[in-house]
């Protein structure tokens, strides 16, 4: 469902401390917020955890009809009155219905004529609206939906437990333990499992556990560094083994075509002693090698 946005332009936001002077005389309506825009509409948005839906029906009208009556009305002028729009933030899903369920007055049998256009009731069942139109879920409004819903100290160590990585999470338990500790807000007192304390240990086991991923970072980092040297290190021993097997293929080399020389050598000695009839044996023993090498090269038998 696609819901029309209008402008909102406050000039006047009343604090909690001066609503809570009219509950005497009003049966303790306590609203969360309360604005006045510059058309003289008044705003009021409010959250409710547990309830009925004819209990929730009935309230907004009633919180509604306040709104109207703190309003003065001078020599009948009724026709004066200014819009009131009372939103309600429900922690429950309504079954079979839109995300916001937007209430007005109609007519009894005449549902296209708008009996009075003072009041505006917009309903947000959180539950229905974590997940968009296209199918998509919102992980924030995942957490919102799951916070809203915590009413006892189980409640909020599941809570914990299952978004204590993700930063919305002490946020929003600061901001609720600080708003419930105001002075100003005239005896809403905290939950033993919403104190400042229990949301700055969160806050600090988030930041504390960041701080050992940084530390294993720069651990891993300083580890990698030790391996790139010791990687450079070898790509330079690499480099002096190439060198220094280049050098001993240069000796091999030489050393081969030495041999080469030096073989052509003893051959070329061998036969001119025996074109000069020098025996087989004076040969070996002049040149210094065997008998059988001899003959071998001068191609005949031992």
């Amino acid at each position: 469902m696609t819901v029309k946005r209008s402008p909102v332009d406050p000039i006047e936001v009343i604090s909690q401390a001066n609503i809570t002077k009219e509950n005497t005389e009003h049966n303790n309506i306590r609203l969360d917020t309360y604005a006045v825009e510059s058309s003289g509409r008044s705003l009021s948005a409010d959250m409710q955890n547990t309830y009925s839906q004819k209990y929730i029906e009935n309230r907004t009208v009633y919180y509604a009809c306040r709104l109207i009556s703190r309003q003065k009305v001078e020599n009948l002028q009724y026709e004066d009155l200014r819009q009131v729009a009372v939103s309600f933030i429900l922690t429950s899903k309504k079954n079979n219905q839109a995300p916001v369920e937007i209430v007005r007055m109609y007519r009894e049998n005449d549902k296209e004529h708008v009996y009075s256009g003072l009041i505006t009731i917009y309903n947000v069942f959180v539950p229905s609206v974590v997940e968009a139109e296209d199918g998509t879920v919102s992980e924030s409004l995942k957490i919102f939906s799951h916070f809203f819903s915590i009413t006892d100290q189980n409640d909020l160590n599941n809570f914990v437990q299952t978004y204590k990585n993700h930063p919305l999470t002490s946020l929003l338990m600061i901001r609720y333990s600080k708003a419930i500790n105001r002075v100003d807000l005239d005896q809403i007192t905290g939950k033993e499992y919403f104190t400042m304390k229990s949301a700055e240990a969160l806050k600090m086991e988030y930041l504390e556990k960041n701080k050992q991923v940084d530390v294993k970072l720069e651990q891993a980092d300083a580890r990698l560094e030790q391996a790139d040297a010791r990687l450079e290190q070898a790509d330079a021993r690499l480099e002096q083994i190439n060198i220094e097997k280049n050098q001993l293929d240069v000796e091999k080399n030489k050393l081969q075509e030495s041999i080469r020389a030096f073989s052509g050598k003893i051959v070329s000695i061998v036969k001119k002693l025996y074109s000069i009839s020098c025996p087989v044996d004076e040969i070996s023993e002049t040149v210094g090698i065997p008998q059988s090498d001899v003959c071998n090269i001068l191609g005949i038998a031992n």
